[in-house]
């Protein structure tokens, strides 16, 4: 059977470092967003693919800008990403399907978003407070604070586990992202370093991707989350991820959950291109 040729259109953004393959669904037959799904791990593969983080494609919605979907670099499917929520609202901006300010939905739930300049606003969704939680590993009992910011999260404070080499996140996070603890789903893992009242340092093990980021906003919420619970900062956390650019987070505490957070930071299109793909 004769093979035609099919170009899928994409672009290409990052937000703090966090990059996305990005896919305006709007107009697509969905055959092809079923063929584009099956091909992320491929696409989203450094130095034979395109490289990104994570592919994200937006689609119309009733009474809504968009819908997000959002999927890891392995091709599995996230509940949310806050960094990629943010450049799915630029993105669906730069499109025509939504202006500087904008409602959408992601697998967790209904997300809004304001655009100042380089910057999205994103506000996040309520959330409890996070619980203290220790994990035994290979290298000792780690502390923390699990929590969920769309999806889970484990932060570990440096100061309280200071026998942590950061530079080796990739072996001890990917110990605690499997661990026990965290079945079946799994955590994202964060080891955060206080700067002052309002700065933190921040490295994230991403689940999906399965290694460090750059960046990390869903990651970034919730370490700034419990820095403030936990009385190590005050509201708004200024976060610097791996890339070196920052993160802020904006939140309130109330009594037994947290409310009004919101994530800023850049959310850039890198530039776009087009896929050659031949089908029968």
């Amino acid at each position: 059977m004769d093979k035609t040729l099919k170009e899928i259109h994409f672009h290409k953004f990052t937000g703090a470092g966090n990059d996305f393959i990005m896919i305006d669904g709007f107009h697509l037959p969905p055959d092809t967003i079923e063929y584009i799904i099956s091909h992320i791990p491929e696409w989203c593969a450094r130095g034979t693919g395109i490289g990104a983080d994570g592919l994200i494609i937006i689609l119309p919605k009733d009474k809504l800008d968009f819908v997000m979907r959002y999927f890891n670099s392995d091709g599995s499917e996230a509940e949310m990403c806050g960094n990629g929520g943010r450049c799915a609202v630029k993105f669906a901006f730069i499109t025509g399907h939504s202006g500087n300010e904008s409602k959408f939905e992601a697998k967790s739930g209904m997300y809004s978003a304001e655009i100042a300049g380089d910057n999205v606003k994103l506000k996040m969704r309520n959330t409890l407070l996070p619980k203290k939680r220790t994990v035994t590993t290979s290298i000792g009992n780690i502390s923390g604070f699990y929590l969920n910011t769309g999806v889970p999260h484990f932060v570990i404070f440096h100061d309280e586990n200071n026998f942590l080499n950061t530079d080796e996140i990739n072996s001890w996070g990917r110990e605690i992202r499997f661990h026990d603890e965290f079945k079946p789903e799994g955590a994202n893992v964060n080891i955060v370093v206080v700067i002052d009242k309002h700065n933190l340092g921040i490295r994230t093990y991403e689940r999906g991707v399965e290694q460090e980021t750059l960046a990390c906003g869903t990651g970034s919420t919730a370490a700034g989350i419990a820095a403030v619970v936990s009385g190590r900062n005050l509201s708004p956390v200024n976060l610097k991820t791996h890339s070196g650019l920052i993160l802020t987070v904006d939140l309130s505490v109330e009594l037994e959950k947290v409310t009004n957070i919101y994530l800023t930071g850049e959310a850039r299109l890198v530039y776009e291109g087009k896929i050659n793909v031949y089908r029968e």
